[in-house]
């Protein structure tokens, strides 16, 4: 048993912060203590509720002139904080995983020696992430390919980590689930207006082909009521919900996903063995969601449409030929065999060896 305290930065995305849940739920059964640092921008305080959450007056960089200035002092004001804080509570180890908050925890880890590790989940890093992966002790990737942009004393594939109940959800192959075909529409934690916009009228049009899709739609806050609105109007009865922190119950109905490419929506996908077409969101940094879904498709667990390309008669066409053919089978089998369901052990094992007994 490890009475260690681990300090976690995370926040910002929904991705950030159930990756790092999954940690402290591993970290926590095996007797350690876990802090999460995040940011009062983000949404990290309706998400961590079971563990002590400090928040930090700190959002990304934005603007010029004023603006950015103020962005930028910020920062400093937020090691000052963390100095204080970790001079007081002692933590053992400390992970960033991303967000805002993530940059600050980590230099302050450096600056006051206590060993600390970095997460990346993407194919492609960031400009934080390239920056402290040379300070950390050890870099844990989500993706096997992102390894060769980092520089890092150590570097481990781990996989992106999902969260307990995700992870020991009750699985049941793609082709035994009720209800073919039943496609989930995810937009990640804060929704996806061009999917919200795009899939009704795809299953419109699936319809009168003659090919009845129970519908499951995540929506976002922003869409919800439009989009219900929508299946109302095309005589398309649909599950539409803005956010569920229960996503497994919607997985392991699901026999496709149609869905944007962030590193954890794959990660949850893979562990219950649900193909998807993605549609990365084409702004991402360093376009990382389309390298993410590339990957996947590589593998043959998934099939990646640029947006500038995603029609509703492409998608429609697609979508029909992957329902009638049953090849989603397939795809499901090789989206599972993608999966690395051990990434939280992966990780709290690293952390615990950074550890000086």
């Amino acid at each position: 048993m490890y009475r260690k305290l681990l300090v976690i930065g995370a926040g910002g995305t929904g991705g950030h912060i159930y990756a790092g849940l999954a940690i402290a739920q591993k970290w926590k059964k095996e007797g350690g203590e876990v802090l999460f640092v995040g940011s009062s921008y983000g949404m990290e305080k309706h998400l961590i509720k079971d563990f002590p959450l400090t928040l930090l007056n700190i959002s990304p960089f934005k603007g010029k002139g004023m603006r950015g200035f103020l962005t930028l002092f910020k920062i400093p004001l937020s090691i000052l904080k963390l100095l204080l804080l970790f001079l007081r509570k002692r933590p053992s180890v400390v992970l960033g995983i991303g967000g805002y908050a993530s940059f600050p925890v980590c230099i302050s880890a450096w600056l006051l020696k206590i060993p600390f590790a970095i997460m990346e989940q993407n194919t492609v890093p960031g400009l934080t992430n390239r920056i402290l992966a040379r300070m950390s002790k050890v870099c844990f990737t989500g993706f096997e390919s992102s390894k060769k942009y980092l520089k890092a004393k150590e570097i481990v594939y781990s996989g992106n980590p999902v969260r307990e109940e995700i992870r020991n959800f009750r699985y049941k192959p793609v082709e035994e689930r009720p209800d073919y075909p039943a496609v989930l529409i995810l937009g990640g934690s804060q929704g996806a207006h061009f999917l919200n916009l795009l899939m009704p009228e795809v299953f419109k049009n699936l319809l009168d082909s003659g090919i009845k899709v129970k519908v499951i739609h995540q929506t976002g806050k922003e869409d919800r009521e439009y989009v219900e609105r929508r299946y109302e109007e095309l005589g398309i009865p649909a599950e539409v919900f803005d956010f569920n922190p229960e996503i497994q119950t919607f997985l392991a109905r699901s026999h496709l996903a149609v869905c944007r490419a962030g590193a954890l929506t794959i990660a949850e996908l893979s562990i219950a063995g649900v193909p998807c077409i993605f549609i990365p969101y084409p702004y991402a940094a360093y376009n990382h969601q389309f390298t993410n879904a590339k990957e996947v498709e590589s593998k043959g667990g998934g099939i990646c449409i640029e947006q500038k390309d995603a029609t509703v008669l492409s998608v429609t066409a697609l979508m029909k030929s992957l329902i009638e053919s049953k090849k989603v089978f397939e795809m499901a089998k090789k989206m599972r065999e993608f999966s690395r369901p051990d990434a939280e052990e992966v990780i709290t094992a690293g952390l615990r060896s950074l550890i000086k007994c």
